[in-house]
């Protein structure tokens, strides 16, 4: 199978990728190893430049309709049901605030609410081809591009696809990063936090006036957890500061996760449904080069932020608009390769 642009990875780097190629004409094939877009909440801030792009693409009303109700503030409290000890903000202009510069402002969506959105619409283009149980198992650089086979999950079929250039959106572990040997430079592991995605009454806790993030300073530990809203239907996200060498999660039960959101939300008789749980680490990372002959890394496999700001999954969305009209540029001869250069810095 030839192609002119393979992508790896359907996070919203590598769908935003695949957008952009179409809107200029290029055929893109997309592979995914997991079987799906995200099934937890990650980021939910979507800076105002990031909105002012899905406007261009004819999908900010989805996005707008699908975005919860938030404020841009920072509740800080010892715990959920506790008074709020201060306000700060998150950095995000309001939408009067935006109005003075922008035509758009500002959205807070879950990103597994986000991905299937973008999924739809990259879907839509006939030069688009997005797989998921998809893997990369091998790859070989040439003068002429790229060689990779890849895997179907399910079937164990093995395709060879040769591409002009690939890119590499396949997260802050990316395999196609190391395969290569691209170093990166920053702190490899600032910490770990426990991540529980819950359902509860927790609206009703902190009110209709809700803030998109709250800082719970009375739960203990080296640094403050955070609750914050992932949905209007009363789905939450709480990270609080773990340890895996001292108590590792197979270790944990249902009845401790819901302990540790009561303890959170201040309220031990809180009915509690929990969704999903997971330890994530946290690391600020960049890689020592962003191109290798004719692969390009994009998103977290280039520069991998910690959450403070919601930058991670905005910043991945602008390096693909960087980097996907240069591209498009170059196949199509309008340019030379030497524009391509230009991305790194």
């Amino acid at each position: 199978m030839q192609v002119p642009i393979l992508i790896v990875g359907a996070g919203p780097a590598g769908l935003c990728s695949s957008i952009l190629l179409s809107r200029l004409g290029v055929r893109s094939l997309v592979v995914e190893r997991h079987p799906s877009t995200s099934i937890h909440p990650k980021a939910t801030g979507i800076s105002t430049r990031t909105m002012e792009l899905f406007r261009s693409w004819g999908i900010e009303r989805r996005v707008r309709e699908a975005a919860m109700s938030a404020r841009f503030s920072n509740s800080i409290r010892d715990n959920l049901s506790g008074p709020e000890l201060e306000r700060r903000p998150l950095g995000y202009p309001t939408a009067d605030e935006a109005a003075a510069f922008s035509p758009t402002w500002a959205a807070v969506l879950a990103q597994d609410h986000l991905e299937p959105i973008l999924l739809h619409h990259a879907r839509r283009y006939p030069t688009a081809d997005v797989r998921f149980s998809t893997e990369v198992v091998d790859l070989e650089q040439t003068e002429t591009g790229v060689r990779v086979t890849i895997v179907d999950r399910l079937t164990g079929t093995r395709t060879e696809i040769w591409s002009r250039y690939l890119v590499a959106a396949d997260g802050a572990s990316s395999p196609i990063r190391r395969r290569l040997g691209i170093a990166t430079q920053g702190v490899e592991h600032i910490g770990e936090y426990l991540s529980i995605l819950f359902r509860a009454g927790i609206d009703s806790i902190v009110g209709p006036e809700r803030s998109g993030l709250y800082m719970l300073q009375g739960l203990g530990g080296p640094a403050p957890s955070v609750a914050l809203p992932t949905s209007d239907d009363g789905r939450w996200l709480l990270a609080t500061p773990w340890r895996s060498d001292v108590r590792p999660i197979a270790n944990l039960g249902p009845d401790d996760y819901v302990g540790i959101v009561r303890r959170a939300a201040g309220r031990p008789d809180l009915e509690v449904e929990v969704l999903d749980c997971q330890v994530v680490e946290i690391g600020a990372e960049v890689a020592e080069r962003f191109r290798d002959g004719n692969v390009f890394l994009v998103g977290d496999a280039a520069h991998r932020t910690a959450p403070t700001g919601g930058t991670g999954m905005n910043t991945a969305i602008q390096s693909a608009h960087n980097l996907m009209w240069k591209l498009a540029a170059v196949l199509s001869g309008n340019a030379g390769d030497e524009l391509l250069d230009s991305y790194d810095p």
